[in-house]
């Protein structure tokens, strides 16, 4: 228990101390709520990890010590591959059971000053700080995805899940919060886009596709709205019969 206490003299008229009052007081209930408000604002309730919030306080402070000191830090986003699937036939309680045993997995290839969070969902990232290079970054991924070639029991039966990751490194792909957190995100979606169960490392030429597509994407719609779009047919011919079967549109 947690026990708290003060003492105040009882003086007389000459000021002597005659007597005290002691206060005491039990603050056990009162810790143990700002525990639990303290977990609920900074932890994910189902793994146990830092949420979004204490990460976002560890990456800066990690930042500012490496701007003082000339050092690097390597921000990995990870995603697990089809997690909708297991919840779909699985059920979300196996799902959860899933997100539970690969924070565990991806803690045990960290050092004890990394921080791994979980952002939502199936999305987890971690913080590399103080690293000598690209290198560092690279070895936890490969320890990483290492992890993920063995099966996973969820009750049962065991099933293979495989995860993309992306890596975004300070300085170099970015110099604060908001950049790396986008930088290794599109990093990571370019994982999934070349066959997923793998790691990338950001390029700048990733955000110039990722802008063109968002440009495309823009004026395609715009063109609907502005009617710009025209349709021709173009006739398929049979060149045994000279016949027409159909058209393209």
């Amino acid at each position: 228990r947690l026990i708290t206490g003060s003492v105040i003299p009882i003086r007389n008229n000459s000021s002597g101390i005659i007597g005290a009052v002691i206060v005491i007081k039990d603050t056990t209930l009162l810790k143990k709520s700002e525990e639990i408000i303290f977990t609920m604002e900074y932890f994910d309730s189902l793994t146990g990890l830092p949420n979004r919030t204490l990460f976002s306080d560890r990456l800066n402070m990690a930042l500012a010590h490496a701007r003082r000191n000339a050092q690097q830090c390597a921000l990995i986003i990870l995603d697990l591959d089809n997690f909708k699937a297991i919840n779909d036939t699985l059920g979300h309680s196996m799902g959860d059971l899933l997100l539970k045993l690969v924070s565990e997995k991806i803690r045990s290839c960290l050092r004890e000053v990394d921080t791994i969070a979980r952002l939502g969902g199936d999305e987890f990232i971690i913080l590399q700080p103080q690293i000598c290079g690209i290198g560092d970054a690279t070895k936890v991924a490969d320890r990483i995805l290492g992890k993920f070639q063995s099966p996973w029991t969820l009750g049962e039966k065991q099933y293979y899940i495989t995860a993309s990751l992306g890596i975004a490194i300070y300085p170099n792909d970015g110099q604060d919060e908001q950049t790396l957190f986008r930088n290794a995100d599109t990093a990571m979606y370019k994982a999934k886009e070349v066959g997923r169960n793998n790691y990338q490392m950001f390029a700048e030429s990733m955000n110039i596709k990722v802008q063109q597509k968002l440009e495309i994407e823009n004026s395609l719609r715009m063109a609907v709205e502005r009617d710009e779009f025209a349709l021709f047919y173009q006739p398929q011919v049979d060149i045994t019969t000279n016949k027409l079967r159909g058209f393209e549109a």
